[in-house]
Formats: C-alpha cells, structure tokens, sequence
C-alpha cells in the first residue's frame, strides 16, 4: 500500500551557546491510511521536534537548519510556501499537544475556539451557516455530554480529560488526512487515559484518520498501533510493525524499554534500569549515542552511528548488534 507520509531523512538542529544540537538526525517515517505509528523514547529523544518538524511550527529563534523530505499526498511540505503550510496545518494534518491547558486560550470559551477553527479553513466546511452545528457534533463524537453547554465554558472551568476531548474535537472539525497525537494521555488518570485511547480508535475507524501517535509509554503502544518507530539521540534506532518489535526487540535500547515496564502481579523482583543518563545532544561523537549505556555495544558501535529504516519495503536496522540478532532470529 502507498503511503500517505512519506518523511526521508529529517533533520532539525539548534544553535546553542555550548554548540549544535542535533534534535532530529535523519529520521525515516512512512504512514499509510488508516495507519496508526507509535514514536516512543525516553524524554529528549526528539520525539516532539520531529512532530513539529513535520508541520514546519519549529521555534526559529535558535534553528539552525531543518531539512530532509516530508512527501504528504505528493507535496513535499518542506518546500511549500508559508501559506501553502496554513492550507496543511489543522485542516489536513493536525495535532493534538500533550498539556490541553496550554494549547488552549484561557480567555475564550472552547466554543469560541472551536468556531475559529472551523473559519479560519472555510474551504474544509464550505457551508458557514451549519459551523455550529458541526461544532456541537464533533463534540458529542468525543464523548462530551451536553456539548451546547460546555460550548459557553472557559478552558479554567473544564477537566483535564474534558479540555483534552475538546483539543481533539479541534483537530478533528475540518476531518484531516493525518492526526498528531503528542503525548495526548500524559496528564490524565488511567481512566480517562483508557477512554481517549477508545476515542482515537473509534475516530480512526469512523474517519479512516491516520495517526502518529508519541509517546513513552509502550503499554499504551501495545493497545493501540500498528507500526512503531523507537527515537535515542534524535535518531530512529528501531523500526517495524508493533507485533514485532514487543515479540523480538532488536536494538538493546528496546529491550531496555521493554525490561523496565513493571509486570502486573510482580511485587517481588526489582525493574530493570538502564545505566547511565540519556545523552546531550549537543555533544555526540561519531558512533552510536546509546553506546556508553550499552552492555552489548562493539568497537564498531564508537565509530558508527546506527539507525534503522524502511527499504524496499523491508525494515532495515543499521545497529551492528540488531543485525546479528536479526540474523539469529531468522
């Protein structure tokens, strides 16, 4: 099947007082429709940049450079004009941050902000006379009860599940190709984490919706994707569909992942803890980032710097240590 995104070699770097940091180094991406493609890592593993990245909203202060290829529908975005990104962003691929409270504006009722949405892509909901009828439907499709009511509220007078099903109706309104899913369920209690992931299926399944979901949580992973693509060092170290890489983790930075998950029922082992501190990025050698933590790490992983893509179709890690296992595997 072809894909929808295409994103080949991205790369976005910042200039520092201590130096270049390579947020995003070469990442490879592809997304189908219909499609849903977990990005997980630790915490500055480049995770959010990459999602920016791919809608061009990049803070430029200190942007040093963000290149690659970002192929949507046959356009490469990273050559579009400012204007052209406009027509993209929120009405054919749009994302959902992961504090609501900040991506809303305090001063406005979601009603409000809603309707902005709607208006500032007329050409998404071309019939202006049903924009809050269409408002008030969306909402009730996630979950919010008496959605004409909470429509007159202020973000300050909303929970964190609720505000978070009214960031979603907002990406939703103008039915995009492509949802961005960033770490949507941090701030929210399990319940409410359970309930959202149910509404993202739901909508991936009434809209045929394509989702790049991020986060650090494989639990959450394990319920919901198809593809899931493992960030260290701004890189994309691990590749492949969700059912093979919690079956056969390749990269020892994934079996780390995996080890630490707690098991249900287990009160009496100790978890597992990668040694060692996640790296700066604006001090990375040549070789693998993930090496002075890696108990299983060559001579050639201080000179070689790994990553893993897709290739002809087949998922292609560059870790000299997945290849052997890959290997062992077959």
């Amino acid at each position: 099947m072809d894909s929808l995104l295409q994103v080949d070699q991205l790369s976005t770097h910042f200039r520092t007082p201590r130096g270049l940091v390579k947020a995003v180094d070469g990442v490879d991406l592809r997304l189908r429709k219909g499609e849903i493609l977990g990005i997980v890592g630790e915490s500055g593993s480049g995770k959010s940049v990459m999602a920016q990245s791919l809608l061009r909203v990049v803070p430029k202060s200190n942007l040093a450079h963000s290149d690659g290829r970002v192929l949507f529908d046959g356009t490469d975005l990273m050559h579009l004009n400012e204007e052209g990104m406009r027509r993209v962003r929120g009405a054919r691929i749009a994302m959902v941050t992961q504090n609501p409270s900040t991506s809303l504006n305090p001063v406005l009722t979601v009603g409000a902000q809603l309707m902005e949405t709607l208006r500032f892509h007329p050409d998404r909901s071309p019939d202006q006379s049903r924009f809050k009828e269409r408002m008030l439907a969306m909402m009730h499709e996630v979950q919010l009860p008496n959605p004409a009511a909470i429509a007159q509220r202020y973000p300050f007078q909303l929970s964190g599940g609720m505000k978070q099903r009214i960031s979603i109706a907002m990406a939703l309104l103008c039915e995009p190709e492509i949802l961005i899913a960033d770490e949507p369920t941090t701030a929210l209690d399990v319940t409410i984490q359970a309930q959202i992931l149910d509404l993202i299926r739901s909508l991936r399944q009434a809209h045929g919706t394509s989702v790049i979901f991020i986060t650090h949580d494989l639990g959450v992973v394990a319920q919901l994707c198809d593809s899931v693509a493992v960030m260290y060092g701004g890189k994309v170290i691990e590749y492949n569909t969700a059912s093979e890489v919690f079956r056969h983790p390749r990269h020892p930075y994934t079996q780390g992942l995996l080890q630490s998950n707690p098991i249900f029922g287990n009160t009496r082992s100790r978890l597992h803890a990668m040694p060692g501190q996640p790296p700066d990025l604006a001090a990375l050698g040549p070789g693998c980032a993930f090496a002075p933590r890696c108990s299983q790490a060559q001579q050639s992983c201080l000179t070689t710097s790994p990553s893993a893509t897709l290739l002809d179709g087949h998922f292609r890690h560059l870790c000299p240590v997945a290849e052997t296992q890959g290997a062992a595997s077959a």
